[in-house]
């Protein structure tokens, strides 16, 4: 699925609902896209494309994890 396939598909579905890829743009990672509650964030109630929050999952010997945040443990 494309980003905005993505975006689509979770805008249609209840806070919470994610969905994980294949990375397109790094070849062995995994994309993890989740559906956010951002009703009332700078005064916005409708749901917009910034509710859903994607991320780039790594892998290695250790597991996987969130890249970017070096406070996010491994999971086997």
């Amino acid at each position: 699925m494309t980003r905005e396939e993505i975006t689509f598909t979770l805008g249609s579905l209840p806070v919470g609902s994610f969905i994980i890829r294949d990375s397109t743009s790094y070849p062995g990672y995994y994309g993890l896209a989740i559906k956010t509650d951002m009703s009332g964030v700078n005064g916005s109630m409708a749901m917009s494309a910034d509710s859903i929050r994607h991320f780039l999952i790594e892998t290695s010997v250790r597991g996987a994890r969130i890249k970017g945040s070096p406070a996010e443990p491994h999971y086997s």
